[in-house]
């Protein structure tokens, strides 16, 4: 017979052949294992986290959302101020110097700040400040869908590099002892997949009443923002409890927003309905 004309390697082509084909599959399985670990690690919280006796106990009061709003004196923030430490407790107000008077759900007038305030328009710079002063009732935990941004010809904002140029303080609950592998991290809030219930395109955090929050974006360049959207943490209707309620953003120095966030709806509703 005659000599085959298939194609030949030479050993260390088909070593390193053999060595390629041998490691998608090891790549496959170190992302399912990676995915596992992901989802064990969330069932661990759903089972051990703080909130899950207040949940419990508030199935049917319908005043949840008031539990860490304080009424007579509201401590605003301190990131703009000489306070170098931005996890200190906040003991004056400095922002929120009258308050609304609002009607909860069984009727009763309670005092809360304030949220009233003059946006700039089209202001600019490059680093851009969340700070999360309150939650929609959560103690323990604060949660973000995601974030949008708009640039002064309103196209969206990216970064180049989200691991570089975000950031949160506190991080996400992956800095509590009892908790790893948690996929709810800051990342997420540039995905792209803001409109969901998915806990794996979400950021969660501890929270600390009377603390700031900090979530911090180094934007590409100088830029120009003309909108903010604010998708607020989406998981369940129970869930959304753990949504910003109070937040001020700055724009390097300036402040261009304080005030309320509307809670998630804790579904997924109609766009023209987004309660994001």
């Amino acid at each position: 017979g005659g000599k085959g004309k298939g194609r030949r390697y030479k050993p260390t082509q088909v070593r390193n052949k053999v060595e390629e084909v041998g490691s998608r599959p090891m790549a496959v399985g170190r992302q399912m294992r990676s995915l596992s670990d992901k989802f064990r690690s969330m069932a661990n919280f759903d089972r051990t986290n703080l909130s899950r006796k207040l949940n419990e106990s508030n199935n049917n009061n319908s005043d949840i959302h008031f539990v860490n709003v304080e009424v007579g004196e509201h401590n605003s923030s301190s990131i703009n101020g000489t306070d170098d430490s931005p996890t200190k407790k906040r003991h004056s107000t400095s922002y929120f110097k009258i308050n609304d008077i609002i009607e909860n759900t069984k009727g009763k007038a309670i005092s809360i700040p304030s949220s009233q305030f003059n946006i700039p328009t089209l202001p600019k710079g490059r680093k851009l400040t969340f700070n999360i002063l309150s939650t929609w009732g959560d103690p323990y935990y604060v949660g973000l869908m995601g974030i949008d941004l708009f640039d002064g010809s309103g196209h969206p904002i990216t970064l180049d590099n989200v691991d570089r140029q975000l950031s949160a303080d506190p991080p996400d609950i992956n800095m509590l002892p009892e908790y790893d592998h948690d996929p709810r991290t800051v990342d997420n809030l540039m995905d792209g997949i803001n409109h969901t219930c998915d806990d794996l395109h979400a950021w969660l955090a501890p929270f600390t009443p009377g603390s700031n929050h900090l979530i911090v974006m180094d934007l590409n360049n100088e830029t120009t923002i003309s909108m903010i959207r604010i998708w607020n943490y989406n998981k369940s209707r129970i869930h959304s409890y753990r949504g910003a309620r109070y937040v001020e953003i700055l724009l390097g120095n300036q402040i261009i927003f304080k005030g309320e966030v509307k809670r998630a709806a804790g579904e997924i509703v109609a766009e023209d309905e987004d309660e994001g």
